[in-house]
């Protein structure tokens, strides 16, 4: 109902700027009001609503797939870590650099 707030102000903003007579604003007045009440409008504004809310569905559907990425990414980077501590254990082992044979680091 943010959008119908919006567009109330902006009709008494532009009638009080253009000081309009008494007897355009009450037909103008009486025209916004018969539009706001019909079914076209209600329409407009179930679009909106519809939109937005289909909007917020893909935020929460890439918020999901970013976190499973960044979790994969995790744990191949942990991996990743892991993989070359060995590989530096096995060579520091093979060189005699290692502090105790055949115990990993």
């Amino acid at each position: 109902m943010i959008v119908l707030a919006e567009l109330l102000r902006d009709h008494i903003v532009q009638t009080h700027s253009l000081r309009i007579s008494t007897q355009e604003q009450t037909q103008k007045t009486a025209t916004l009001y018969a539009f706001i009440t019909s079914d076209r409008c209600r329409q407009l504004l179930d679009a909106i609503e519809t939109h937005t809310n289909k909007v917020l569905e893909i935020e929460v559907a890439e918020q999901r797939a970013h976190n499973l990425t960044w979790e994969r990414r995790g744990k191949l980077l942990r991996s990743i870590v892991k993989v070359r501590a060995d590989l530096c254990g096995e060579i520091e082992r093979i060189i005699g650099t290692a502090d105790e044979p055949g115990l990993p680091l």
